[in-house]
C-alpha cells in the first residue's frame, strides 16, 4: 500500500479538475454546435460535420472563447 500523502491529496484535485475540464468541455460543445447551426446553411454539414467540429472546438474551449 502506497501511503504517500503527496500522491493522495493532489491525486484527487487533479481528478476533480480533469472532471470539471471535461463537464465545461461539453457545455461548451452545446454552445459551439448551436452557433454551427446558426452559421451554416447546408443540412447535411450541420449532420455530419457539426457535431465532429463542435466537439473539438469544445475540447479546446479555452482557445476559441478570445
Amino acid at each position: 500500500m502506497n501511503n504517500n500523502k503527496f500522491s493522495s491529496d493532489y491525486g484527487s484535485f487533479w481528478g476533480v479538475l480533469f472532471w470539471l475540464y471535461l463537464t465545461v468541455s461539453q457545455i461548451m460543445t452545446v454552445v459551439f454546435f448551436i452557433d454551427l447551426c446558426k452559421e451554416w446553411h447546408s443540412v447535411l454539414k450541420i449532420i455530419f460535420l457539426g457535431p465532429i467540429w463542435a466537439e473539438i472546438k469544445g475540447f479546446l474551449w479555452f482557445i476559441f472563447i478570445w
